[in-house]
């Protein structure tokens, strides 16, 4: 196992055995779920191979078969061809976060040691009081300027900047979209994942413009032949953003062709005659 891999990841006994789609599973799905589980966890999801999957859980294709129709779902393909649990790409995302944050306040507990063993060493010889409150107002002023230094102050905003969340996404898609357009008004479990998986193909400063995007879009707020309106579970789905940016959903100026104006004007000049010897048959009755 590489050192950078995580030996383990959060299991939570009563979110598994409480999920109904668990508790429909035999023993031996059941079985067979968890060890892919272990297998997605420390090979970075599983391959999309289902002899290679068959030889892992020690079955026969046919045996693997049947067990994969009915947990095919909890690995669903990712962009990159691996299938994995999304649940548990969350708990990942959630250790390396940890595990920066660790690092971080590693490196700076160490600068701070050094930089204090360093002033000990440096210290001059004093030998009256004057001289030893002249070294203590210079040592004061030196620190108050070197923790106000921009480098200081852009590590400190950094680390005190939220990480995004899947709620941040929804309140960007709230605040980004207009009506007819849905509001979010509740992330379930599913919007959750599948908002975590986008926030980890890119930024939440980058979906701004995407939902901007959406909601400028006169077929995304319903008008198509069949009164479609975008959501956001719509906008969560994996190819969504990539497709809003191409410009699919972006509005276009139709243009009339010389033949449909002409079928235009032939069909008010049919309109305009019908009526007027529909008014001229009522007058004679």
């Amino acid at each position: 196992m590489a050192p950078d891999k995580a030996p383990a990841f959060q299991f939570y006994p009563r979110d598994f055995v409480g999920d109904l789609d668990v508790a429909a599973l035999s023993l031996e799905e059941v079985g067979a779920y968890t060890l892919l589980l272990c297998y997605a966890w420390l090979k970075d999801g599983l391959p999309d191979d289902p002899a290679k999957l068959a030889k892992a859980l020690h079955v026969t294709p046919a045996k693997f078969q049947r067990l994969w129709r009915v947990i095919a779902h909890k690995f669903p393909k990712m962009d990159d061809g691996r299938l994995r649990n999304e649940r548990q790409e969350e708990e990942r995302a959630k250790q390396a976060a940890y595990k920066q944050e660790r690092s971080e306040s590693g490196r700076k507990g160490n600068a701070k040691r050094w930089a204090e063993a360093h002033a000990v060493i440096a210290q001059p010889s004093l030998s009256d009081e004057n001289s030893i409150a002249n070294h203590r107002s210079s040592s004061a002023s030196s620190s108050a300027s070197s923790s106000s230094t921009p480098d200081s102050t852009e590590r400190e905003a950094a680390s005190a900047a939220p990480r995004p969340s899947a709620q941040a996404l929804a309140d960007a898609w709230n605040e980004d979209t207009t009506p007819p357009i849905a509001r979010c008004r509740e992330l379930t479990d599913r919007r959750r994942k599948q908002a975590m998986a986008r926030l980890r193909e890119r930024p939440l400063e980058e979906w701004r413009p995407i939902f901007q995007r959406i909601n400028a879009s006169d077929f995304c707020r319903g008008q198509n032949d069949r009164g479609w309106i975008a959501t956001f579970d719509w906008a969560l789905q994996p190819d969504t953003a990539a497709k809003v940016l191409e410009g699919k959903y972006d509005n276009r100026t139709k243009v009339v062709s010389a033949a449909d104006a002409r079928a235009s004007n032939l069909k008010r000049e049919r309109e305009a005659w019908l009526n007027r010897n529909k008014g001229a048959s009522d007058d004679a009755t």
